[in-house]
């Protein structure tokens, strides 16, 4: 199924890349990472410094094709891609700039971090034709739901802080992220989407 949204994570964890939590999700059961995207904070292990050159990274884990395994609440995964930053609520990298504060609600992203999470969630909703402060209808369970959603909105209970963002605010930093890189927040939403388009394999595997 053609993705029609994306979920945003935290690790909760103060450290970690793309392999690291491959592992983690492996020990879960699961075929491998269920995040799509995984946006780095420098630290890559446990006892590592802050490296500003990983700062920010993108790496990507499932691949595009393959349905996510991140927000099992509210049947996410079948329609949703999955990007999350490495972190943890409270504790931000020493060395690290923090992330403004209108950008989360609980200090953990970087000020880099932040910056490519926006950056990053902008191209997807360009290259997939999304509205990131429009809305579409689950097709499972005919929910309305925003385009650009967090685990928490969904599985409040369980997920309380995850991802600790301000949503409303995201979005429109998202959009004008969009208007910067395509001139106008128009005329992508008019264009054919390009690329990572396609149906997404079914698995049958959780994330929250």
């Amino acid at each position: 199924m053609k993705p029609m949204g994306v979920v945003l994570h935290l690790t909760a964890s103060t450290f970690g890349n793309a392999a690291v939590v491959d592992k983690w999700h492996k020990q879960n059961g699961w075929s491998g990472i269920g995040y799509h995207r995984l946006v780095l904070n420098g630290k890559t292990g446990p006892k590592d410094a802050y490296d500003a050159k990983r700062d920010g990274v993108v790496e990507k884990g499932r691949p595009d094709h393959k349905q996510g395994a991140h927000c099992k609440a509210g049947g996410m995964n079948l329609c949703t891609f999955g990007v999350c930053c490495v972190g943890d609520p409270g504790t931000v990298p020493k060395g690290a700039k923090a992330a403004p504060s209108a950008l989360t609600k609980k200090p953990y992203l970087t000020a880099r971090q932040a910056d490519v999470l926006v950056d990053t969630v902008a191209r997807l909703c360009m290259d997939l034709g999304w509205d990131p402060r429009g809305t579409f209808v689950h097709p499972a369970t005919g929910r309305v739901v925003p385009v650009v959603t967090q685990h928490s909105d969904h599985d409040p209970g369980n997920k309380p802080f995850c991802a600790s963002l301000p949503m409303e605010a995201v979005r429109q930093q998202v959009a004008r992220r969009i208007e910067a890189l395509s001139g106008g927040i128009g005329a992508w939403l008019d264009a054919e989407p390009e690329g990572g388009g396609g149906a997404v394999d079914g698995l049958a595997e959780g994330g929250g």
